[in-house]
């Protein structure tokens, strides 16, 4: 099954801009995707309209929210610190991505 297109948006820090870029590339070296509907976009908001990302920072707020609340909770019970660097953390940052998509996948922003 897998993901279709994908509109990766941003504001215009060049930092982000350049991320998007390697996501995309990766992306298509990783695929054998030959259409246009199955293909990673990257999509800024226009110079000084820091509103218009409104809903995508919002999102990401609630993903750094369910990421603290799930590592808290690990830490707690494995009774270590978990590295940033850790495979865990890898996993826990797409499994708290997946529980908020889960929770309404139709809220998207």
């Amino acid at each position: 099954m897998g993901l279709g297109r994908v509109v990766m948006r941003s504001d215009q820090e060049p930092y982000l801009k350049k991320l998007q870029w390697l996501i995309k590339e990766q992306s298509a070296a990783n695929t054998m995707l030959e259409d246009d509907e199955k293909a990673v976009v990257p999509e800024n908001t226009p110079a000084g309209q820091s509103k218009s990302a409104g809903g995508a920072e919002r999102a990401v707020q609630e993903l750094e929210d369910q990421v603290c609340v799930l590592k808290s909770a690990w830490e707690q019970r494995m009774g270590k610190t978990m590295k940033v660097t850790s495979t865990e953390m890898a996993w826990l940052i797409e499994y708290a991505a997946t529980t908020l998509w889960a929770r309404d996948p139709h809220d998207l922003s």
